[in-house]
């Protein structure tokens, strides 16, 4: 991945973890704009940023994210470099994202099984569970949430409706989640590739 990650690099140097604090302690803010920073992030942190167009404090949230992380990175690293804890900051931040990003096979068999909307036939039952493993590892590959890639209330129709194109999935579920609508990273046809195996 060759990229440096900054909570870990924070939590190497025992500082706070969330953003605008880390600015703070860091000194690449002063106090307004971390005020600031906090209430736009009480407001914006679980918006629904795709929605058009944004407001000026959504933009301004989003610039004030991105504006200062690569002087935070820079103050980061120069005080890991200063602490003798660079190389094992930047080994560990190498190997995170194979750490959060994998999951055993079984794991995702075991939470479609849990799902309360699993259907009782048990051909449909297998081919959502089949569908809900398909899901979780699309989504680590478009590193993306599974329930963005597909919610699982899709899944089930599509499990249930076993749909051979894409019109059908536009019938068994509306509206298509917008990774299957637009065929984004070849979802749609994996998608559908996935389901053909079961009919």
């Amino acid at each position: 991945v060759n990229c440096a990650d900054t909570q870990i690099a924070a939590a190497a140097l025992e500082l706070p973890l969330g953003l605008v604090d880390l600015l703070g302690a860091c000194g690449v803010v002063d106090g307004a704009w971390a005020a600031r920073a906090a209430i736009l992030k009480k407001r914006f942190q679980n918006c629904d940023w795709r929605r058009r167009p944004l407001s000026s404090d959504q933009v301004d949230y989003a610039r004030g994210d991105a504006t200062h992380l690569l002087a935070l990175d820079a103050a980061l690293w120069t005080r890991l470099a200063d602490s003798g804890l660079e190389r094992a900051a930047f080994a560990d931040s190498q190997a995170a994202p194979q750490r959060a990003l994998w999951r055993p096979p079984r794991a995702s068999f075991l939470a479609a099984e849990r799902d309360k909307r699993l259907p009782r036939d048990d051909t449909q039952a297998r081919r959502f569970v089949d569908l809900y493993a398909w899901r979780d590892a699309a989504a680590r590959r478009v590193d993306e949430s599974p329930h963005a890639v597909c919610p699982a209330a899709a899944l089930v129709e599509f499990a249930k409706r076993a749909p051979r194109d894409a019109d059908a999935l536009g019938i068994a579920f509306e509206p298509l989640p917008p990774y299957v609508a637009c065929d984004a990273f070849g979802l749609r046809s994996d998608l559908l590739a996935r389901i053909g195996l079961w009919s």
